[in-house]
């Protein structure tokens, strides 16, 4: 779903165009086709006023709190927690925002099943980068490795100018955080796609693509309270 801080972006959230970075990946020409519109939305003004309000609908620049990345072709990415002390088996759940910028529409690749294998999350306890709770393990056989395959398939879906789209992660599942201590994450969004038409060849795109980072997130676990 489109949150509501990306109805209110659209509604009058206003945000400077994007710098061009190199495309990370390389480009590949195909003809043109009607954009496959998966649903339509409907926006009452109760809802777009109460998103304006929303701490997510501001600018990255004045959204500290949000963590955003370097910006890639008009799109950003950002992660965001509720707070920055948890207790020990409290969980930890991360928002993830991909936001277009820019004035074109972008795309990005969704799986099924398993969506959130998309919005991959990268955690370091101090120095230390943990290795996830669904990936394989230092030392396990390739046998054993093959568990994690995925097996599934792949669809894209567009991100309209002033829009964004939010994924939520929770950090507790995916890691072992039982160890009190300083942390730090960032969350990485795969097979983020920018078209173009192609001058020379009238009714043909080219698309290039890229892994999008967000900005560094740190936040700390502590002990759990004893009771009295």
């Amino acid at each position: 779903m489109v949150s509501l801080a990306g109805l209110a972006f659209l509604a009058g959230c206003s945000a400077p165009h994007a710098g061009v970075n190199p495309p990370g990946g390389t480009s590949k020409i195909a003809k043109a086709e009607p954009p496959p519109w998966r649903f339509f939305l409907t926006v009452t003004p109760e809802q777009i006023q109460a998103a304006r309000s929303s701490p997510e609908c501001r600018r990255a620049e004045d959204d500290s709190d949000g963590h955003w990345g370097a910006p890639w072709e008009g799109i950003q990415l950002s992660i965001r927690l509720q707070k920055k002390v948890f207790t020990n088996g409290e969980p930890v759940v991360a928002c993830v925002t991909l936001r277009n910028i820019g004035d074109r529409v972008r795309y990005f690749w969704v799986s099924t099943p398993q969506p959130e294998r998309d919005t991959k999350v990268i955690l370091l306890r101090g120095q230390e980068v943990l290795p996830p709770a669904d990936g394989p393990k230092p030392g396990q056989s390739l046998q054993q490795r093959l568990k994690y395959v995925w097996n599934g398939s792949q669809h894209q879906e567009s991100l309209m100018p002033g829009t964004q789209r939010q994924f939520f992660r929770n950090l507790s599942e995916m890691f072992d955080l039982t160890v009190p201590g300083s942390y730090s994450a960032r969350a990485e969004r795969w097979g983020v796609v920018a078209l173009e038409r192609v001058p020379d060849r009238p009714g043909y795109l080219r698309g290039f693509s890229t892994n999008l980072l967000s900005g560094t997130v740190v936040f700390q676990v502590v002990g759990s309270r004893r009771s009295e």
